[in-house]
């Protein structure tokens, strides 16, 4: 089930000892300086463009972030009212996500009610299309049906996955992505059919050890932008990324996945508290969410925002840093923490 993805139980872990003056290393709460992409760019985005022309557009960004499906995100986190991620590969755009109000995609705005986006567009809970003599049929995982509908675009042969925020009944965010690209790195139950010849192939080539270990690092800094992207946009202090805590979400998300268990618990290193205490962070209040068993940072975001509890700890005006991060793109671990 969708829901057991998630880990319902919200922590909150209370250190009551007087702290002296911080000196943390590893925590940056400092800006990027770059421009990010602005309002004019926003509607010459789409699917197949050539990635040097979305450079001369968009300029560089603030990072690309590695995937293990083939394709690597440019983060444009410069500005979170206009958040965007945009995948590419061999040289072309393959996949656009955004939460800003500022995109228009197809004549939909992100924010619009759910009664408005179901009159405006023919997007289902599972969507049918032929792709290169295949009958291709999709559908949100088990759970999900009323937080992802699906559209194809024929024109550029891309799937566009709405995300609905459950808790206030509006679109949320929108991913757009080529179809090779939806099927090696969706969440969505899919099943194949073909008229000839052998099956479609659209499993993505292994990656490295090395390669996974830089995904899973990367996975942790989407979740930072993500996380504050939402929270801006809900007028909260955005939170700084604190490389210690990373390290302790990497290091959690590695225990559940080789440990068989999904849990704030662990046998060996004990609850979340301990794990930080005993990494040498000192803290005043902390909070952790869990996610399990999705391909990426986006489909976990878009899961635990829909989640009462990891919703709270996301958007707590207490807080003010984050480390997080994980394990084979499977297993997924994010820390915030009260630091003054």
């Amino acid at each position: 089930m969708f829901a057991d993805k998630l880990k319902s139980v919200r922590f909150a872990w209370v250190f009551l000892i007087a702290l002296m003056v911080l000196a943390i290393s590893g925590f940056d709460i400092a800006g990027v300086e770059a421009a990010g992409i602005s309002e004019e760019v926003i509607s010459e985005l789409e699917i197949g463009m050539a990635e040097s022309d979305l450079l001369e557009l968009a300029g560089e960004p603030a990072y690309s972030a590695p995937t293990g499906y083939g394709y690597e995100w440019l983060v444009y986190n410069q500005d979170y009212a206009n958040y965007f991620q945009i995948g590419v590969a061999d040289g072309q755009v393959v996949a656009i996500y955004s939460n800003s109000f500022n995109w228009d995609y197809q004549g939909v705005e992100i924010g619009t009610d759910i009664d408005s986006f179901r009159s405006a567009v023919d997007a289902g809970r599972q969507l049918e299309f032929e792709y290169n003599n295949t009958t291709i049929t999709l559908s949100p995982p088990d759970g999900a049906e009323n937080s992802i509908f699906l559209l194809y675009d024929p024109g550029s042969e891309s799937v566009v996955h709405y995300f609905i925020d459950v808790h206030r009944e509006r679109l949320t965010s929108i991913l757009v992505s080529d179809v090779e690209t939806t099927m090696a790195a969706s969440n969505l139950n899919y099943n194949i059919s073909w008229v000839r010849g052998s099956r479609p192939d659209f499993e993505p080539e292994e990656i490295s050890d090395s390669e996974q270990e830089e995904v899973d690092y990367y996975t942790g800094k989407q979740f930072q932008d993500l996380v504050n992207s939402v929270r801006v946009r809900n007028g909260i202090q955005r939170l700084g990324w604190y490389g210690a805590a990373a390290e302790v979400a990497i290091e959690h998300s590695q225990d559940m996945y080789y440990n068989g268990f999904f849990s704030h618990q662990s046998p060996t290193t004990g609850s979340p508290g301990d794990r930080v205490q005993a990494a040498g962070i000192d803290y005043r209040y902390l909070l952790e969410n869990l996610s399990y068993g999705y391909t990426g940072a986006i489909f976990a975001h878009e899961g635990l925002m829909n989640s009462y509890g990891h919703r709270q700890n996301i958007l707590d005006p207490d807080v003010n840093a984050i480390g997080a991060g994980a394990y084979q793109s499977e297993a997924y671990t994010q820390l915030f923490l009260r630091l003054d």
